[in-house]
């Protein structure tokens, strides 16, 4: 049962995990989260990083492009777990990318892709500077916003 600051989306859709490990969304949710604790660690809520996000207006094409490259991402993980590394080691061996004969290159190009496919959803380029990615993200939020009122 989850409960205190643990935040969960059910969801089985390979697209909300896609969007959700993209770096717009993973911008976004550190723009907007608060902190705690000694290491001002991010504390995710459900209100200000998951349902202020707006998330891209669905093509069923560009929808299932992003399910695909997080279907990707889920791959290039289990093969690093198959070789012994946990989640922490693999996203600490990303930093140490150097070629392509690095355990963690194939889970680098599968964030890559990823990123790619939920920008082009957007109708974005990518790759674009993290100040890019929030100030689009402000404008889609305070447009729909705008329209609900």
């Amino acid at each position: 049962m989850p409960s205190g600051r643990l935040v969960v989306v059910a969801s089985d859709q390979d697209w909300m995990h896609g969007v959700l490990n993209s770096q717009a969304h993973l911008h976004w949710a550190a723009a907007n989260s608060s902190t705690h604790g000694k290491g001002n660690d991010l504390v995710y809520t459900s209100t200000t990083c998951f349902e202020a996000f707006p998330f891209p207006q669905w093509a069923p094409t560009t929808q299932d492009a992003v399910a695909q490259a997080a279907r990707f991402v889920e791959q290039a993980r289990a093969g690093l777990r198959a070789q012994g590394l946990t989640l922490t080691k693999m996203y600490n061996a990303l930093a140490q990318v150097q070629g392509t004969m690095s355990p963690a290159y194939t889970l680098q190009s599968a964030h890559t892709r990823l990123d790619t496919t939920v920008a082009a959803a957007y109708g974005w380029e990518w790759p674009l500077a993290k100040d890019e990615v929030l100030a689009r993200l402000l404008a889609l939020n305070l447009e729909r916003a705008a329209v609900v009122s």
